[in-house]
């Protein structure tokens, strides 16, 4: 009895090992995407790519060539090998994906790339991975600082760079010929925070045997301030030089180098520039000129006007206005910019009439970037 016992229990799980077997081969799929062929395997559980990861997005990412083992890591992990959730040899390692992360940083940054929140490099084993030591890469001298020979850059508070830079220029001559585009806002000295900017990018600081990275804020001045003469001039921002694309570490130090600019020059550029305003929405405002009668680059001057027209707050138009198409002079004097307390009040406010009217508070008008003190609190004449 026993032993028919034994056989019946054989026989019922005979099938299910057999059936487990079979669906383990059949979750097996070729590796069909382009950018991950040549790695030393062709199949996958996932070809097009683990929930959670667009691979649009990760082939971009490995067409920069960033590093000579993107594709392994990327790869490895958005469209691994059969196999490779309980076999941690099929996996990059931890250590790898750190270098790699960190090599591809500028590059990803310049292009308007982000490294995928979902590959945490710290999940990854430590040990008995794939580590890439079999590609044969050459290796790369590491770079070290170089006096500054480019002759817009010359006489900057700082006098060492280190290439290459976010762009991908590996020499100064390469950074001198693509910097020259901008010749033409330089000489017409639209601001001054263009030139130090630009240098920021092309030449970057030295520090450490590291770049400093271009300074957000920078960037966000100098194009702001050259607005106008880069329409005059049919000038268009690159691409590449995105504000958003860079960061806000190191913008106080950067700043407090820049030279002193002269301020009687300043005031006369401010007096030509002047120009009346026109939106009848910020008609009866305390001012009538402005540095941008069609409205500050990033915002939709229509969009402000259908805003302002809800009359969501008695003070919508101060502030809206004194942004968007501030006084001439604002950019330096606080006392012409709405309060920090004022923009949030009205922004609050605002939301339900806003929502009601299917309309949205400008995404660059940000509150906390306006004056807490002596500056424009409930109408253009009453400051604190």
């Amino acid at each position: 009895m026993k032993h028919v016992f034994l056989l019946v229990v054989s026989l019922l799980q005979s099938p299910q090992l057999a059936r487990t077997q079979t669906h383990d081969k059949t979750i097996c799929k070729p590796l069909t995407t382009s950018f991950c062929q040549g790695l030393g395997y062709s199949t996958t559980p996932h070809p097009d790519g683990v929930q959670g990861f667009n691979l649009r997005q990760i082939g971009q990412i490995v067409e920069t060539a960033c590093s000579p083992h993107i594709a392994t890591v990327m790869c490895r992990v958005v469209v691994p090998e059969c196999g490779s959730e309980s076999d941690s040899r099929k996996k990059p390692c931890r250590a790898l994906c750190q270098k790699v992360k960190k090599d591809c940083e500028f590059t990803l940054m310049a292009k308007w790339l982000f490294w995928p929140v979902r590959l945490g490099c710290d999940t990854l084993p430590e040990s008995d991975c794939v580590q890439d030591e079999g590609l044969l890469v050459p290796p790369v001298p590491p770079s070290t600082c170089q006096r500054i020979t480019m002759p817009l850059c010359a006489d900057l508070p700082y006098t060492e760079t280190i290439l290459p830079n976010v762009l991908g220029h590996k020499t100064q001559d390469e950074a001198a010929t693509a910097i020259r585009q901008f010749s033409s806002l330089v000489r017409g000295q639209c601001s001054s925070h263009l030139k130090p900017f630009l240098c920021s990018v092309y030449t970057p600081k030295c520090v450490s045997g590291r770049a400093q990275p271009p300074c957000r804020s920078l960037c966000e001045k100098a194009k702001s301030e050259c607005a106008t003469s880069m329409t005059n001039l049919r000038f268009q921002w690159p691409e590449a030089l995105k504000c958003e694309a860079f960061t806000t570490e190191s913008c106080e130090r950067v700043v407090s180098q820049l030279p002193v600019s002269q301020p009687a020059r300043t005031r006369i550029d401010d007096k030509t520039s002047c120009k009346p305003v026109t939106a009848n929405f910020c008609q009866g405002l305390g001012y009538s000129t402005t540095l941008h009668p069609d409205g500050v680059q990033g915002f939709n001057l229509k969009d402000i006007g259908q805003i302002v027209e809800t009359a969501c707050s008695p003070h919508i138009a101060i502030v809206m206005c004194r942004v968007v198409v501030p006084e001439c002079g604002s950019e330096s004097d606080s006392r012409k910019k709405p309060c920090r307390a004022l923009c949030q009040k009205v922004k609050k406010d605002c939301e339900p009439a806003l929502r009601a009217k299917r309309l949205s508070w400008p995404f660059k008008l940000r509150c906390e970037s306006l004056p807490e003190s002596n500056c424009v609190q409930v109408s253009a004449t009453s400051s604190l």
